[in-house]
């Protein structure tokens, strides 16, 4: 688990697609082929895009789920230890309820990050919407018009995962929501009649 974090955390998400994606088909261990899963068709890049990203995210998320539980005073720990539960009933009744307060903030953010970060999949070939706008680009040559058009699609997506993000966070009653304060109320509040 540490070399995971280390490598994942350490290196950048664009080097580890590339080792991916091309490293291992270079050294023979492994090529993406396409999939028919239900009669559609996965192609290669978007399994080692989907993986790639997965495993980067996953390397963030375990330390923010570690951080979290590890911001629960002992004692409670102790307490429920001194009560008869299990270290599993203890996790699941006392520590994770209270830990996911802290863990649910953190996890939104880095989910936001992993959105942006599909544009990073361009690099192995693989087909989203940064790089059809450039495809389109290339023959429009409209590039000012396209990019803004790939900024306010992400802005869009980012605005609406931090409404998402602000309605679970009161939903688990975290007094330091990142999106509270009825920014969202306000805004969509001042577009009605």
């Amino acid at each position: 688990v540490s070399a995971y974090l280390l490598y994942f955390r350490g290196t950048p998400a664009l080097v580890q697609l590339m080792l991916l994606y091309f490293g291992l088909a270079e050294i023979g261990l492994y090529r993406f082929p396409d999939l028919s899963i239900l009669g559609i068709t996965v192609s290669g890049v978007f399994q080692a895009g989907v993986l790639g990203l997965g495993l980067n995210e996953g390397a963030y998320m375990t330390e923010i789920v570690r951080s979290g539980i590890i911001s629960i005073d002992q004692g409670q720990s102790d307490a429920a230890k001194a009560i008869g539960m299990t270290f599993r009933q203890s996790m699941r009744y006392i520590i994770l309820p209270q830990a996911f307060k802290v863990i649910v903030p953190p996890l939104g953010n880095e989910f936001n990050n992993m959105m942006k970060s599909t544009t990073l999949v361009v690099v192995i070939g693989g087909v989203e919407l940064f790089n059809a706008f450039e495809q389109v680009n290339a023959v429009q040559f409209k590039p000012f018009e396209l990019f803004l058009a790939v900024s306010v699609y992400y802005l869009a997506l980012t605005l609406l995962w931090g409404w998402v993000q602000a309605a679970i966070e009161r939903r688990i009653g975290d007094a330091k929501a990142t999106y509270r304060a009825g920014f969202f109320e306000r805004l969509l509040g001042g577009m009605r009649t």
